[in-house]
């Protein structure tokens, strides 16, 4: 069947929607993973399909573009990561920023975004719910001492950001311990992450807002 999809719409058009249908079977995998659905089949995580499926996306289109083109990826921050997340942990054990990193080296730059506070959502277990769990706002907690929030805290009003790897050379330069696993802002919790490893930049605004905030 794929030389006659071929020899009808093109190569071009077999591929994209090969890699729709790809996506589409990752995303529903994924959303059974983190509904517990198949946490309950394998006592354990799964590896996240979705994120295999970005990354493999954004490089087939580097590849149909320009030499000099340039592509912006939002996503959360768990994703665009560099380093593998430690097996059984909460993350996936391979992010999309991973794949991206080792196929494109320096070219792929990783920022991070978090907040001082406002608000986020909270994800709570419900069973009736198709996902497993339901999604309903909340505050943002305060940051803690051993989190990157914690180095905005002097700018509480105005945006800001900071160089990952300024921190390694303060702390190289000072004698003092390498930033090398401090927590991030995810949901209304904080996750360890290898920070000056996992972004180029950290970026951080005064205060989060969920889209329906914006509608009131």
């Amino acid at each position: 069947m794929r030389d006659t999809y071929i020899e009808r719409g093109g190569r071009t058009a077999y591929e994209d929607a090969l890699a729709d249908v790809r996506g589409g079977l990752a995303q529903r995998s994924d959303a059974m993973c983190d509904g517990g659905i198949a946490r309950r089949h394998t006592g354990r995580r799964r590896p996240r399909r979705r994120d295999r499926h970005l990354a493999d996306s954004v490089l087939q289109l580097l590849d149909r573009s320009a030499p000099d083109t340039r592509i912006v990826v939002t996503a959360h921050n768990a994703p665009v990561q560099r380093p593998v997340n430690p097996e059984g942990g909460p993350l996936a054990r391979v992010s999309m920023g991973h794949p991206l990193a080792k196929a494109l080296g320096a070219e792929y730059v990783s920022v991070a975004l978090t907040s001082g506070g406002g608000r986020t959502v909270m994800n709570v277990p419900d069973p009736a719910h198709p996902a497993g769990m339901r999604q309903s706002a909340a505050g943002a907690p305060q940051a803690p001492p051993d989190s990157v929030e914690a180095l905005f805290v002097g700018v509480p009003e105005a945006q800001a950001m900071v160089v990952t790897r300024a921190l390694r050379t303060h702390a190289r330069r000072h004698g003092l311990p390498e930033p090398t696993r401090i927590r991030i802002r995810m949901d209304d919790g904080f996750l360890p992450v290898p920070v000056s490893d996992a972004y180029d930049e950290v970026v951080s605004v005064p205060r989060a807002a969920l889209s329906a905030d914006l509608t009131e």
